[in-house]
């Protein structure tokens, strides 16, 4: 299948970074699918279908309206519960309530009839069911077509565009912004009262001196200065449903998850650092213990020493004593 540009092809050279910035998404999403029937709406070349279905998913249907995607997404991608069909995201047959998860990552702005994609996804999205989309900021995206439109978009989305749909059809959804620039960060969106001051902010795991892109991480980015919008729609007010904190990404790894593991190693070292620490202390004040009590053996040994020198000069004495007794009891015999 060839590559155009629009929907992305594994294999691709020199598009790497495109790559990083739509797989990014479906690792995102990952945080979602365990254990959920998962339809991945709009699934392209199915690399990401592959992904959720790797991640953990009971089971992943990707639809995509072209029959050459689809042959190129089962012939590429097989998994245990993953499977691929034709079919139109505006109206796709399938059985209501059947998904506990969908996602549609960049299929919005290829849609003449939004409101009628999201009735559709509503549709077959079961009570308590999540439902997330992305698509480019309108405010920033830069096409590459002939007169700087990119012809296989309807049209783009500011964030605010954005959420009037969404917010018209689902009561509870949180919002993230994703920015390549940012290190290929996705971070939680927080709308204020002024329509200017829409604001992403993250809770980075990872530090910012520690940064693999060879400059600080911000902590804060502007919704309406990052490249994609991302929704988490829930079907129902009272979701069980966690939402995730700021994310990292680099390289086809969760950097974020890394990090979060090298905070359980460096938690340990502290640990064992402070039993050592601990340890040490107990050391030492066992061997001020133990001078202690070497002087004192040393103060016993002295006054033995002593005491037997003076033992030792007394019987001397005595037998000195002993023998002028002796002597002068002779000396009284021998007198006539």
């Amino acid at each position: 299948m060839e590559f155009t540009g629009e929907r992305w092809v594994p294999g691709a050279v020199g598009y790497e970074h495109l790559f990083l910035e739509h797989v990014t998404r479906y690792m995102f999403a990952s945080h979602f699918v365990g254990d959920k029937r998962v339809l991945d709406a709009g699934c392209g070349s199915g690399y990401g279908s592959y992904h959720l279905a790797h991640g953990g998913a009971r089971s992943v249907l990707g639809i995509d309206r072209s029959e050459e995607t689809i042959a190129y997404c089962r012939e590429h991608f097989e998994y245990e519960g993953l499977a691929f069909q034709a079919g139109d995201a505006l109206n796709t047959e399938l059985q209501a309530d059947a998904f506990d998860v969908i996602v549609a990552f960049e299929l919005f702005e290829h849609l003449a009839e939004p409101e009628r994609f999201l009735g559709e996804m509503h549709r077959l999205l079961k009570p308590g069911g999540v439902f997330v989309l992305s698509t480019p900021n309108a405010n920033t995206y830069v096409a590459g077509g002939e007169h700087g439109e990119n012809p296989y978009h309807v049209r783009e989305y500011t964030p605010d565009e954005f959420r009037g749909f969404l917010d018209r059809r689902f009561p509870r959804i949180a919002y993230y912004a994703q920015s390549p620039w940012d290190g290929l960060g996705i971070f939680p969106a927080r709308t204020h009262t002024s329509e200017t001051a829409v604001e992403a902010r993250a809770r980075l795991v990872l530090p910012s001196e520690e940064s693999a892109w060879g400059g600080p991480v911000p902590a804060a980015a502007n919704v309406d200065r990052c490249a994609y919008l991302i929704a988490v729609c829930c079907s129902q007010a009272d979701t069980d449903v966690s939402m995730p904190a700021g994310r990292l990404y680099g390289m086809g790894h969760d950097m974020s998850s890394e990090d979060e593991d090298r905070s359980g190693l460096l938690k340990q070292v502290h640990d064992l650092q402070s039993e050592l620490e601990g340890r040490t202390r107990w050391v030492e004040e066992l061997k001020q213990v133990l001078e202690a009590r070497d002087k004192t053996i040393r103060t016993l040994q002295e006054e033995f020493e002593e005491r037997s020198q003076w033992a030792l000069e007394l019987d001397r004495t005595v037998q000195a004593q002993t023998q002028l007794i002796a002597s002068l009891q002779k000396q009284r015999v021998d007198v006539p």
